[in-house]
């Protein structure tokens, strides 16, 4: 199977009209304040999103009015799904936003960080976590000790050697007070006999150590050059369990890799690490992977990673009120192709299958109102 993500020009176009809607917000608020509170504030946000979002796409089927009354009309029938989906694209750039911060506060401790024009994206709309860094590292502004911070946890190997050479003696000797964790200790050891990292040493002696814990930031960086199977899986068996891990960064291990070590990965995790893996394609731009992961690598989706990615998809996707995707229609398609004893697990969960099985037999169109409701009243 090849998990190598290519973004269509849909998912390109989405991205590319979703950060122009977003960069219409204050993005310094935004990083702290965007889903602080309850769904309330959630819906508040997908509001105004949608009413951007309208504003634009009216402007842009202006240009039908001359043409044929019929072409007309099936235009106007696509504006409120592309509305839709274009608000819940935009929702998801705002929570990429939202996790950056929240994974970067603690080095980067200034209140306005000038993200608007700081950030850089792919063009599928995912934060380029490097390229961001770089930028942080190479602006002067900045306290020396957080940009030689940020440098250590992605591996800006020449920035590092940079910054250490224009260090005066006394930073020097409170850098290792002011950044204490594992990838520091080896960058100094590097920076002070003036060498590189020993990738295939470092593979060999970092298997139980800290090294995965304190680096789940430069994971991109470090995963390909890692050596031997048994070290990647170390490596994805605590990055799957770090909270802050980004799912692009997981996935881009995964893509580097054949299948069978993959399969050898997946076999030797906890359910629950499994889980982590799989729930990394139900998050943008990869969930048109979804299914077909699951299927090349259902022997690994036992009950209990059935009964979570189900858990997710109702009540996480669904409940709150993301657009991003089509959830429903893949949470219908993974239950169809999922043994039949995998549902009869969850069918043990009554007030849950009660719930799966209202959004499985719901016509169309989803009442998100109404299945809010029906939540609330079995919870009580």
């Amino acid at each position: 199977m090849d998990i190598r993500f290519k973004p269509t020009l849909q998912v390109i176009a989405y991205s590319r009209a979703a950060r122009g809607i977003l960069y219409t917000f204050d993005l310094e608020r935004l990083k702290w304040q965007f889903m602080s509170r309850s769904k309330t504030r959630f819906d508040d946000y997908v509001q105004q999103m949608e009413e951007k979002v309208f504003d634009n796409v009216e402007n842009a089927f202006q240009h039908v009015t001359a043409v044929s009354r019929s072409k007309n009309e099936r235009c106007l029938e696509v504006k409120p799904k592309v509305t839709k989906q274009l608000a819940g694209v935009a929702m998801t750039l705002a929570l990429e936003v939202k996790n950056w911060y929240q994974c970067h506060r603690h080095i980067l401790r200034a209140s306005n960080l000038y993200l608007r024009r700081k950030l850089i994206w792919f063009s599928f709309g995912i934060i380029d976590r490097f390229k961001t860094a770089q930028n942080f590292v190479q602006d002067e502004k900045l306290d020396i000790f957080e940009r030689f911070h940020l440098a250590c946890k992605y591996y800006f190997e020449s920035d590092l050697k940079m910054l250490w050479e224009n260090m005066s003696v006394d930073n020097k000797a409170k850098i290792k007070e002011r950044v204490p964790d594992r990838s520091l200790e080896i960058h100094l050891r590097v920076l002070q006999r003036n060498g590189t990292i020993d990738w295939d040493q470092l593979s060999l002696t970092e298997r139980t150590g800290h090294f995965f814990t304190d680096n789940c930031m430069g994971l991109r960086y470090y995963f390909p050059k890692l050596k031997g199977r048994i070290i990647k899986s170390r490596c994805i068996d605590v990055a799957t369990s770090c909270i802050g891990i980004h799912h692009f960064d997981l996935y881009s291990c995964l893509s580097g890799m054949e299948m069978y070590e993959i399969n050898y990965i997946l076999g030797r995790l906890k359910s629950s690490n499994v889980f982590v893996i799989f729930n990394t394609f139900l998050h943008w731009p990869l969930q048109n992977m979804f299914l077909n992961f699951a299927i090349n690598f259902m022997p690994y989706i036992g009950p209990d990673v059935f009964h979570d990615l189900i858990q997710i998809m109702l009540f996480e996707k669904i409940e709150i009120g993301w657009q991003d995707s089509q959830y429903i229609d893949l949470l219908k398609s993974l239950c169809m192709r999922m043994p039949a004893k995998y549902v009869d697990h969850i069918k043990k969960d009554t007030k849950n299958y009660s719930v799966l099985k209202r959004v499985l037999k719901n016509p169309r169109p989803f009442n998100l109102e109404e299945y809010r409701r029906y939540i609330d009243n079995y919870r009580r």
